[in-house]
């Protein structure tokens, strides 16, 4: 994500490809990620990041895994300020992912 402005109080929402699922980063020891000053909600069928500060280029990674072969939509990301409903964005459909 790159902001215009700074923005506090951000939700990332990222809706999972049908097929997909992720690899619960809490559930490995191993490999933490710099998650300061953000949260996560891990579920079934999406990634939901709590932003307190964004003000500059952020990249956020994790890793799906494939369980159903096919060809599925990608959602695009979508982000919300959490208290002031001006804050929005949805970002664009993604090529389909093909799981043979």
């Amino acid at each position: 994500l790159t902001p215009l402005l700074t923005v506090s109080n951000l939700v990332v929402s990222y809706l999972l490809p049908a097929g997909m699922e992720i690899e619960n980063p809490r559930l490995k020891d191993n490999e933490e990620q710099e998650t300061r000053g953000v949260r996560y909600d891990v579920r079934d069928d999406r990634l939901i990041l709590f932003i307190d500060r964004l003000a500059a280029k952020t990249d956020y990674r994790f890793v799906m895994r494939a369980v159903t072969k096919g060809s599925f939509a990608v959602p695009p990301v979508a982000a919300e300020g959490m208290y002031d409903p001006a804050i929005h964005f949805i970002g664009r459909m993604e090529k389909n992912v093909v799981v043979k």
